[in-house]
């Protein structure tokens, strides 16, 4: 975290390639989110879970790594 205010600028947020994994009903996602300003940055790999139910793929869990 950070002692300054810090206020959310979509503009600045990333999200890379995105690689999914399927495995008939259930498919994991890979893909790294990244956010940069002149005091504050990240960049982090994101897994998600899901699940194919009624035609609909759902995230059953998602996992950051920071």
């Amino acid at each position: 975290m950070t002692a300054s205010h810090f206020e959310f600028d979509k503009e600045l947020h990333d999200v890379g390639a995105i690689f999914p994994v399927h495995f008939f009903f259930i498919s994991k996602v890979f893909v790294t989110q990244q956010y940069e300003n002149a005091h504050f940055g990240f960049k982090e790999p994101v897994r998600l879970d899901l699940k194919l139910t009624s035609g609909e793929w759902y995230a059953t869990n998602a996992h950051i790594r920071p």
